[in-house]
């Protein structure tokens, strides 16, 4: 919310120190000026932040660059089409932004993710021991899926949400963020088994409002093979914090 009334009263400020260069550069330079201010916006606070400055972008060209200046009439048919299609754009441009940041954004914590699992993958083939392999498996589940927290459990099913081999997670609680499917509040659990034998799981404990997409999932799945071949070696401790 800071963001997006700083970004409309930054578009209110645009638009004024613009009326010097009015007539010499018309009405739809103008506009188009205005549009950065409003893609600027979307890129640092949101489709929010760029909606509302996309509105405010509108008004501050009608007041300073529509006849008559200094009021929200307008006269001219022209001007009153630049207007809406000013925020109309600046409405579509901020919701491209907005999805490109996030695309990036998904694109780069994959990476990572897949960078951690080999640093796991690493860890196992060295022969660390459970103890030794776990805080590696705990910190990937966190990063890369948004968690507040993640423990083992030894034991069975807990009767939270399961995520499941195909990625799936079965829940009546549906909700999703721009990153992808947000996981019930409750928490999921992660099985951990190694051979047909179960070994226990892993609570994740989500972050509200964050969204964890298939690639993030799948990437747990594999962090959880990757216990339990650990754990397969040696006793199964109670709990892993």
């Amino acid at each position: 919310m800071v963001t997006a009334a700083l970004s409309s009263i930054a578009a209110i400020v645009v638009g004024a120190a613009l009326v010097p260069l009015r007539d010499p550069l018309g009405n739809t330079n103008m506009a188009l000026v205005l549009v950065v201010v409003v893609v600027a916006a979307a890129m640092l606070g949101g489709s929010v932040a760029g909606a509302a400055t996309a509105v405010t972008a509108g008004l501050s060209f009608n007041f300073f660059h529509t006849k008559p200046y200094l009021t929200l009439r307008i006269d001219d048919r022209k001007d009153l089409a630049t207007t809406v299609i000013l925020v109309i754009v600046g409405l579509v441009v901020g919701e491209i932004a907005v999805e490109r940041k996030v695309r990036k954004a998904k694109r780069s914590q994959r990476g990572r993710g897949v960078d951690r699992v080999r640093e796991v993958i690493d860890e196992a083939a060295g022969g660390a021991r459970t103890d030794e392999l776990w805080p590696a498996v705990r910190v990937a589940l966190i990063d890369d899926l948004g968690l507040r927290n993640a423990q083992f459990h030894a034991g069975s099913v807990t009767g939270l949400a399961l995520l499941h081999r195909d990625a799936r997670i079965h829940t009546t609680e549906v909700q999703f963020a721009p990153t992808g499917l947000e996981l019930p509040v409750q928490g999921v659990e992660l099985p951990v088994e190694h051979g047909g034998e179960r070994l226990g799981y892993v609570l994740l404990e989500p972050t509200p409002g964050h969204g964890v997409g298939l690639p993030e999932r799948r990437l747990a799945i594999v962090l959880a093979d990757l216990l339990a071949a650990s754990l397969a070696r040696g006793p199964v401790p109670a709990l892993l914090t």
